[in-house]
């Protein structure tokens, strides 16, 4: 995210001339970007398999997370509203979140466990505010 984010220019100028690349260049570029998915899918296949990540298509999922990723460089402003230490957390919490199989959140057994739950959601709430 942080690479996109910082590179934009870059990464929105080599998508948009992906068609007009030579041959050479369009055959590396194609194979890097086919050896990132093949890579991220693997580690998602490994959480699959460890149970860690909920059961998915890999490759979906894979492309799900660049997609999170990739976009940074269309939205992301410097100096805008957005810190890009926050993005780099949040978009990672949230690709994180969404492959998780939630065994590691405790269920809530009560009032009380709920409370907590949104107590701690409330103080990384507060954290991202700056209060």
């Amino acid at each position: 995210v942080r690479r996109q984010a910082e590179y934009a220019s870059r990464f929105q100028l080599l998508i948009r001339s992906e068609a007009d690349l030579p041959e050479g260049i369009a055959s590396a570029h194609a194979a890097g970007r086919r050896s990132v998915l093949k890579s991220l899918a693997g580690v998602i296949e490994n959480g699959v398999a460890q149970g860690g990540v909920r059961p998915v298509q890999a490759r979906v999922a894979a492309l799900g997370v660049l997609g999170i990723m990739n976009w940074v460089a269309w939205w992301y402003k410097p100096g805008g509203r957005e810190d890009l230490d926050m993005i780099c957390t949040e978009l990672a919490e949230l690709a994180v979140s969404g492959l998780t199989n939630g065994a590691e959140r405790a269920p809530v057994e009560g009032p009380l466990d709920a409370i907590k739950l949104i107590r701690g959601d409330l103080d990384r709430l507060e954290s991202m505010l700056g209060t």
